[in-house]
């Protein structure tokens, strides 16, 4: 976005000194699902969507090492988001505007809500709907940029799954498993979830969760 400086600012006034005293970690590999805080892969179908997956994924990983809900689905209601927070739809957003929507007026369980439906439609979000909040979100960093990879990982293992931006070019969308994806896009223009790592030869490489169902990728 447009004022991403003075989002990352405000983020960092609000977390910084927590940021900073974190513990850095040393773990050569890590994977949240072992623990059992992630989702299933899901498919946002042919709706650009993804930044609602994206934020809400982030979410939904907090709340299982919250120890709440359970690993088997998600606890949280994507289609309210796509129906009510006005935040972007299937043309596209931004993954903090969804985290910063479930703040303000908060986000109905998928149980009392409904299921994601591939489209926005008129909200039906009633006064007597339990809506969950989020208590606080901020950026892995204070630059406008990737943090480093040490940054990354301790948060990742502090606070759950990451909410993250790629490039999905050609080579990215093309990518099956087996293999570990180099890509070398620059066209930032999709946001997925960073949800572990793996240590080869001293590199670090990331696994990550995108929201194009399980034909994509390593499932």
């Amino acid at each position: 976005p447009a004022d991403i400086k003075a989002r990352l600012a405000a983020s960092w006034q609000r977390h910084g000194t927590r940021l900073m005293a974190m513990k850095a970690v040393a773990i050569d590999n890590y994977d949240l699902a072992t623990f059992g805080w992630d989702t299933p892969v899901d498919d946002q179908g042919d709706c650009g969507s993804c930044h609602i997956f994206s934020g809400m994924g982030s979410l939904d990983s907090a709340l299982l090492k919250a120890h709440h809900g359970t690993p088997d689905k998600s606890l949280l209601s994507k289609q309210h988001v796509m129906d009510c927070a006005n935040t972007g739809d299937c043309n596209g957003g931004w993954p903090e505007d969804t985290i910063a929507f479930c703040k303000k007026v908060g986000v109905a369980t998928l149980e009392e809500y409904g299921p994601y439906r591939g489209r926005s439609f008129n909200c039906k979000s009633t006064t007597s709907m339990k809506l969950l909040k989020v208590a606080d979100y901020g950026y892995v960093g204070r630059e406008d940029g990737v943090p480093t990879a040490q940054a990354i990982k301790d948060s990742l293992v502090k606070f759950g799954a990451i909410s993250v931006a790629v490039a999905a070019d050609n080579a990215f969308m093309n990518y099956k498993a087996g293999t570990v994806f180099r890509g070398n896009g620059r066209g930032i223009n999709h946001a997925v979830l960073l949800v572990g790592w793996k240590t080869e030869s001293k590199k670090t490489i990331w696994k990550m969760k995108n929201s194009w169902g399980t034909s994509w990728g390593d499932g």
